[in-house]
């Protein structure tokens, strides 16, 4: 029967996950809890890689004891992904359990507990705080270039549902290089199959002379469909409709 334990507890060969969400938010006596913790049995740290000539910093912090409650009680508090458990590396040892945070969550951690840490650690910190700082992926915003020396301009840039700022330049040449793939997949008789004559609205109505409106533009509308409309906007307000829910005559 598995435990409690065995429900969070992974090898450390499992991918990390997405983190889950703050229960609650961090009290100060977390914070100073975490910080002491941190001071004793923690590490900080920073690593470098390099993608398209770019520089990237990721910060990282890092929790490895004994202990699996006191390890699982601060993956609570840092929102970590995961606890992950390590075999004893000698016959006569005890098995580790760590967590691991990376990223911008692993600065905004130093700089929460820096107030509270020694001089050692303090050092540390700064240390990893200046290369993030110093790193030229971050901050990205004020990139004036993409990573294909397009300029971020007016015009060149754009923003996806999450905020993050991307180069149309870019985006462009993307979606034209996937529809050449695309055609490059397709058999050498390949005709495209043509689409049949909407006869009915998206009700079901059908298109017949009588039940078809012509607008100014051109476009084509039923006419059941319309008569609703202004019905349902007369039963709703009480007044006579705007002119374009006039029923034609």
């Amino acid at each position: 029967m598995a435990t409690n334990q065995d429900i969070f507890l992974r090898p450390l060969s499992a991918r990390h996950t997405k983190p889950h969400p703050l229960l609650h938010p961090i009290t100060t006596h977390e914070i100073a809890w975490l910080a002491g913790l941190l001071e004793g049995e923690g590490s900080f740290g920073h690593k470098t890689a390099r993608k398209n000539g770019t520089s990237y910093i990721t910060a990282r912090v890092t929790l490895e004891m004994c202990d699996v409650d006191i390890v699982t009680r601060a993956r609570k508090i840092l929102d970590a992904p995961a606890v992950y458990a390590r075999p004893a590396r000698k016959a006569h040892g005890n098995d580790t359990y760590r967590i691991d945070i990376s990223g911008s969550k692993a600065i905004a951690v130093m700089m929460t507990i820096l107030p509270f840490m020694g001089e050692r650690r303090r050092t540390r910190i700064l240390a990893c705080i200046d290369a993030w700082k110093g790193s030229s992926h971050r901050p990205h915003s004020s990139a004036t270039h993409c990573l294909h020396g397009h300029a971020y301009t007016t015009e060149n840039t754009g923003r996806d549902k999450q905020g993050w700022r991307y180069c149309r330049t870019c985006a462009r040449l993307h979606a034209r290089q996937a529809q050449h793939r695309k055609r490059a997949q397709r058999p050498a008789d390949w005709q495209p199959v043509p689409r049949p004559p909407k006869t009915h609205c998206i009700h079901g109505h059908l298109y017949t002379t009588e039940n078809t409106y012509t607008r100014p533009d051109g476009e084509r509308q039923c006419r059941t469909c319309r008569h609703a409309q202004r019905d349902s906007i007369e039963q709703r307000y009480g007044t006579a409709p705007r002119r374009k829910y006039v029923r034609e005559r």
